[in-house]
């Protein structure tokens, strides 16, 4: 037996009974303990029962005590947080809760939860990165310490961010594989290989953000949710390259998305991604014939991040290319350009006049 304890305006009774941990604020009939002695007497039956072998754990179970599981903390905290997150990110948590947190930890009382249950789920989970689990178990905990449903979450681990030299394609691949796209999808796909944006920045673009030869970023689709901000919450204003401002299609009402597909809708994520895939798959065929590797790259690193390198190795600097891609921090253009310490250094000495 464990103890009777203070919770709130009511006591409670905390014990054991073959290693399950049973707790309760209300007797037998229901009726919360608000005092101690009522705790006390309450335990004094439970431990009664116990020693007589006639413990029923059904009926000593607390009607409660599944309000508290983490499965069913998890549907509270979608039910109530849910709306408020981006779709994407509402969609990532639910794939870290259903695919590894609901199947590691989800019958256990949260409030019982320690670093060491975390770090068993973790070892059992057959991924390389943690991070996307660990993000959602951090958002989980802080809306239960926000409830006051946990005093104090368990420690998670921390994770070391990489810095990786990001993959990427040269300006020849990449022009060859915007040849390969089908003519009614290429103005499209000019613009990312282009204007090293977001697509989903470029799927988002309406005509009132396009006036001459600049484009005002102000939205962006988050799955297929279109979101009145960016995905930095930051608007900004960038110069359209000549190749793209060509291959435009005729304007439309401002209120119009810039890029339609040929069902006159805006570009959903998953036909961006098909039609690149396809092209990619076409191109690595011609690179098979040829005897030379095949290409395997994101469509996002194929466009933003190679386009990003390129405008780099051309000149222009690091300060001008993080305005100009979006990002909040200069650590984030760096993994995202390929730095070449010797071509670098001789471009400084140069510049000085050394």
């Amino acid at each position: 037996m464990t103890g009777v304890r203070p919770k709130g305006d009511r006591f409670q009774i905390d014990f054991r009974f073959k290693g399950r941990r049973f707790r309760r604020e209300t007797d037998l009939q229901g009726s919360p303990l608000r005092t101690a002695h009522q705790a006390q007497e309450l335990r004094a039956l439970a431990r009664a029962e116990i020693e007589a072998g006639t413990f029923d754990p059904q009926r000593w179970s607390s009607a409660s005590s599944d309000h508290f599981t983490v499965l069913n903390q998890i549907d509270l905290f979608m039910d109530q947080r849910g709306p408020q997150l981006a779709p994407g990110t509402r969609k990532q948590y639910l794939s870290m809760f259903n695919a590894h947190i609901k199947p590691g930890i989800g019958p256990m009382d949260c409030r019982e939860l320690t670093s060491e249950h975390v770090r068993k789920m973790l070892a059992r989970v057959c991924v390389r990165d943690f991070s996307p689990i660990l993000v959602a178990l951090r958002a989980l905990f802080s809306w239960l310490e926000d409830n006051r449903t946990l005093n104090r979450a368990p420690r998670l681990p921390k994770t070391q961010k990489t810095r990786k030299r990001g993959q990427i394609i040269s300006r020849t691949w990449q022009l060859r594989l915007l040849e390969l796209i089908p003519g009614p999808h290429r103005p499209i796909f000019t613009w990312l290989f282009f204007q090293s944006c977001r697509p989903s920045e470029a799927r988002a673009l309406l005509w009132q953000d396009i006036e001459g030869e600049l484009v005002h970023y102000r939205r962006t689709f988050s799955a297929s949710e279109l979101m009145d901000r960016t995905k930095t919450d930051h608007d900004r204003v960038n110069w359209i390259f000549p190749e793209v401002l060509a291959a435009l299609p005729r304007r439309g009402d401002h209120s119009e998305y810039v890029f339609l597909n040929p069902s006159g809708q805006a570009y959903s994520e998953s036909m961006i991604t098909r039609l690149f895939r396809r092209a990619l798959e076409t191109l690595n065929t011609e690179l098979r014939t040829q005897g030379l590797a095949e290409i395997e790259i994101s469509l996002y690193r194929a466009t933003k991040h190679s386009t990003g390198t390129y405008l780099h190795r051309r000149g222009v600097r690091l300060e001008t290319l993080k305005k100009h891609m979006g990002h909040t921090s200069l650590n984030t253009s760096e993994l995202y350009v390929e730095l070449e310490p010797a071509r670098e250094m001789k471009h400084e000495v140069q510049r000085i006049g050394g």
